[in-house]
């Protein structure tokens, strides 16, 4: 698990190899191991469904040691930390299994390799690497399990009736739902493209829009959020860069911030248009495990950041959302657009382009260009057809 950067998905992927282990007939210990890049902190070691087993390691039989992610993984702490476990729990250094994050900047083949080699220096017989993402050599992602996927199908609309009904709103499914999360400096410039673009898609679809944003950073963001958002959606005198007259995306847009603890809805202020939609923007924080994923799964498409996000949603909808590249990401931004250039050419990956939005490398802004809202709704169909090949 890796400190530097917030939020579950170190603990997510683990949880995804778990299920995979377990449906093989496995018997799983976690150990959780903390590192920032250099110093690394093992944690004690817990079972994962083994009932009257503890944690008990040297008890299993045929063991597999699977180290994920190992980008920020120093090659000497990975050493010392694998001996240090093996010595502790008489662990046979038999079998290990290597799995890095998807296009992580800093990791390429030879981070791998090195580490490989690390293994077999220590005595590892089969030592297999593996890297996810959609660069070449990587393996792609790790989807949600079936089992999990199905349960998600089957409590979908009652857990979110629930959730919905207690933010004093009604879920309705001939509404549309759209879900961003969004854990970067770049919230305003995020969600202002994705909320834009996604209205321009559906621009002769009278059906209500509503839209949850999770912004992980929310209490710095509250007021630019709701300023980006009037701007965006207001008068096209004073924001010369939006396309026409956005007031004919909607006929009324409702904006609502959650409480950072309660998610107590406020209404912070009221846009109106001349179309024929209501639109529904929430802001919030975080959302539970579940609900999170109930919203992807009714989505029509959502905003992913990471991995961990990106992998749920085309898990969920078998489509590739809009993305919000961290630097360090860059390297999945760019596979992602060559996959697009190779599936439908220069046309689908400029289109694929106007859907990401973040930093590169080098700090630099991606195109922040909004979607014209004169694109022909056919147009549109096409590209979304060609797009969903890519999943």
């Amino acid at each position: 698990m890796n400190f530097k950067m917030m939020g579950g998905g170190d603990m997510a992927l683990a949880e995804k190899i778990t299920a995979i282990a377990l449906n093989l007939g496995c018997r799983i210990v976690m150990v959780p191991i903390i590192t920032d890049g250099k110093k690394t902190r093992m944690l004690a070691p817990f079972s994962v469904k083994m009932a009257n087993s503890g944690a008990d390691i040297a008890s299993l039989n045929n063991p597999v040691i699977v180290i994920t992610p190992v980008g920020y993984y120093p090659v000497e702490a990975l050493r010392k930390d694998i001996e240090d476990l093996c010595r502790s729990h008489n662990i046979v250094k038999q079998d290990a299994i290597l799995i890095d994050e998807m296009d992580l900047l800093n990791t390429d083949r030879l981070n791998l390799e090195q580490k490989t080699r690390c293994l077999k220096g220590m005595g590892f017989q089969n030592i297999i690497p593996y890297k996810l993402g959609f660069s070449e050599g990587a393996i792609g992602y790790i989807p949600i399990d079936l089992n999990t996927i199905d349960a998600i199908k089957d409590r979908c609309k009652y857990e979110l009736g629930i959730f919905l009904d207690s933010l004093n709103l009604a879920l309705d499914v001939q509404s549309d739902y759209y879900l961003g999360y969004i854990c970067s400096k770049q919230a305003s410039l995020a969600s202002r493209k994705f909320i834009f673009n996604t209205l321009v898609e559906k621009i002769n679809d009278c059906s209500q829009s509503n839209y949850i944003i999770v912004v992980t950073e929310l209490e710095s963001f509250r007021t630019q959020l709701v300023i980006s958002m009037k701007e965006t959606l207001g008068s096209n005198e004073e924001n010369k860069e939006i396309d026409n007259n956005a007031a004919r995306l909607f006929s009324k847009t409702s904006i609502f911030l959650a409480g950072e603890d309660d998610h107590y809805l406020s209404k912070v202020t009221e846009i109106s248009g001349v179309g024929n939609k209501l639109v529904n923007i929430i802001f919030c924080n975080k959302l539970p495990k579940n609900i999170f994923h109930d919203f992807i799964y009714l989505s029509r498409t959502g905003m992913a950041s990471g991995d961990q996000s990106l992998s749920e949603f085309l898990s969920l909808t078998k489509k590739v959302p809009y993305y919000e590249v961290q630097p360090w990401k860059f390297h999945l931004a760019e596979s992602l657009s060559k996959i697009a250039n190779d599936v439908g050419g220069s046309e689908l990956r400029t289109w694929f382009s106007h859907r990401i939005v973040g930093q590169d490398q080098y700090g630099d802004e991606f195109s922040t260009e909004l979607a014209s809202i004169q694109k022909k709704p056919d147009t549109l169909s096409k590209y979304e057809r060609k797009y969903r090949e890519i999943s």
